[in-house]
């Protein structure tokens, strides 16, 4: 019996260390840090299965799209436009794509919202989502939003079986132009812990589950625009020790599956991805898109181009245009013939110039 029992307490031991996750208040993203993210084409998965131990395959994910987010302390600059906000309330912000609160296909002819930013906070051991800013493609407006309470997204110590929850409301009105209401209710659960399997490797990982119930509003008075919306959506995150950012992130709603996943093996430039420039991205437009002609590309402001190339889905790239030209507001220039010898598929056309850098992806039927 003496002997049994050592050898009963090694073969339970790997599962009793695996057992100890834990993630501190270090696994947060801090200004400075940079991140690659795949976009995956959306997959049948059953994430109902919780508990110890897990194997999550997710191996098989195919990216569709490549971001890269840049992390850092908001300037002075946009501080003055977000009122409300004071220098010591915002640590970290990072784009994120307003659609998300603003459907396109709902605003008037001529406006358009581009991407901007998402703003968290370190409180305390809670990471929140404290607001953010929006920019308009009219003039370069900055729209600031702030959550009276915070959206707390994580609550550290990270643990199994851990649950928190949080009610964010903002409320932001310019009377009679415009109200946006954003209540959202978030309640989440460390329902998992075992090893996650992405297209980048295999780690270990807590698993939390958030359930969100969240009511949208956005009135635009002079242009007769009424949005009231509610929803509901999940987000499952992984999380694994020594990362600041998820390794795997899949929402889900009715309107169907995101799923985003880390590439922390990335090489810049193997990947043509570069910083996103909020500058470039409002002012440069491409079509037509899916690409059934000539492919074009516009200015709403001036920029001094410099370099235009085209990359595929593995980063490859396939089309290459130095071009050193100062183009106007609304000039538009051929930069990638219909005669071009390209398969069908996904592409990302990287524009750069002296102002800043942009990728838009491009689609070729």
């Amino acid at each position: 019996m003496k002997k049994v029992l050592p050898l009963i307490v090694l073969s339970i031991l790997p599962f009793l260390l695996k057992a100890q996750i834990e993630l501190d208040v270090s696994h947060v993203v801090v200004s400075g840090d940079e991140a690659i993210f795949h976009v995956a084409k959306p997959i049948s998965y059953n994430l109902d299965e919780v508990g110890e131990n897990m194997e999550w395959d997710f191996s098989g994910l195919q990216s569709v799209e490549v971001k890269k987010f840049k992390y850092k302390a908001p300037d002075d600059k946009i501080y003055d436009n977000l009122i409300g906000f004071d220098k010591g309330s915002v640590d970290v912000s990072g784009p994120f794509d307003v659609a998300t609160i603003i459907p396109q296909d709902q605003l008037p002819g001529g406006i358009t919202m581009s991407e901007g930013e998402m703003f968290f906070k370190l409180k305390g051991n809670q990471f929140c989502n404290v607001g953010y800013l929006v920019y308009y493609d009219i003039e370069r407006y900055f729209l600031g939003l702030q959550f009276q309470e915070a959206d707390v997204v994580l609550d550290f110590p990270l643990t199994y079986q851990k649950e928190f929850s949080s009610h964010a409301k903002l409320e932001k009105k310019a009377m009679p132009m415009y109200k946006i209401i954003i209540d959202r209710e978030r309640n989440t659960v460390v329902d998992s812990y075992g090893n996650l399997k992405t297209p980048m490797g295999t780690y270990e990982c807590l698993r939390l589950k958030s359930t969100i119930n969240e009511k949208d509003e956005f009135h635009a008075y002079a242009q007769n625009i009424n949005i009231d919306e509610n929803q509901q959506y999940y987000e499952y995150t992984w999380m694994a020790k020594g990362f600041h950012t998820p390794i795997l992130k899949i929402i889900k709603s009715e309107k169907g599956t995101i799923i985003y996943y880390l590439d922390d093996k990335s090489n810049d430039d193997d990947k043509g991805i570069t910083e996103i420039s909020p500058y470039m991205n409002n002012a440069i437009s491409i079509s037509p898109n899916p690409m059934v002609n000539d492919l074009t590309m516009s200015v709403s402001s001036i920029i001094n181009l410099q370099e235009v190339s085209v990359y595929d889905i593995n980063g490859r790239m396939v089309n290459n245009q130095e071009i050193s030209n100062r183009m106007e507001a609304g000039q538009r220039i051929t930069i990638l013939e219909k005669s071009h010898g390209l398969d069908s598929g996904i592409y990302f056309v990287k524009v750069l110039a002296k102002e800043g850098v942009v990728t838009r992806k491009l689609i070729i039927p």
